[in-house]
């Protein structure tokens, strides 16, 4: 397996994979410095099992988790090939879902679930969500989730204020067509993990502009 890769030698990884690599180069790949390295820290020094991503972007976190033994499936609502290519998918045996989490939960079961940056995105009320994750967490794992907080952004506009008011799934719904459907502030973003999770921790990146929650049953 070799040594443990840093977070920079995954990213350079990717910037050689993906398949929209200008763009991950210039843009994508900045904004994962303001929130991966606080993911990558809780994973430090865990026993390496299973792991879920729900929506994984580019996928830095595939080389990143596999050269430190887990096994990673990634779900997205985007088709194969569309940010990850599959020489990168094959390297890493890595395992690709084109899924809406929303629509239902996998059958699978984890020992960790990842949804970073995805709750402002979601086109429904990120509650469903947040059960169908729940369902697939083996007992005892955590979902590691995160988003932005919305008073630290308040340029970001977007069509509702809060997660409630966000519609319902439903297979005749109309999906958001925005790309930022709601944001957050801590005290909804605690609101929405209580409706699904017994037990919920939110801690900070270190300039405080991005949220991470732990959530447990």
């Amino acid at each position: 397996m070799g040594e443990p890769l840093t977070l920079n030698e995954a990213q350079d990884i990717i910037a050689e994979y993906a398949v929209q690599g200008d763009y991950y180069r210039e843009q994508y790949r900045k904004m994962e410095d303001s929130y991966l390295p606080t993911l990558c820290k809780w994973f430090e020094g865990r026993t390496p099992g299973v792991v879920c991503e729900v929506g994984p972007g580019h996928g830095t976190m595939i080389p990143w988790l596999a050269s430190r033994g887990w096994r990673v499936t990634v779900v997205d609502i985007m088709p194969r090939g569309h940010w990850i290519s599959e020489e990168l998918l094959s390297r890493y045996r890595t395992r690709y879902v084109q899924h809406d989490i929303i629509e239902a939960p996998l059958t699978r079961q984890f020992d960790v679930i990842v949804m970073t940056q995805v709750l402002p995105h979601l086109k429904y009320r990120a509650d469903r969500a947040l059960r169908n994750c729940a369902k697939m967490m083996k007992p005892g794992a955590p979902l590691i989730s995160s988003a932005l907080d919305a008073k630290l952004h308040p340029y970001i506009k977007t069509p509702y204020a809060h997660w409630c008011d966000v519609p319902e799934w439903g297979p005749t719904v109309r999906r958001c067509p925005e790309m930022v459907v709601c944001m957050f502030d801590e005290a909804n973003y605690a609101e929405l993990l209580g409706t699904v999770f017994a037990h919920s921790r939110i801690w900070r990146t270190p300039n405080g502009a991005v949220m991470f929650a732990e959530s447990t049953d």
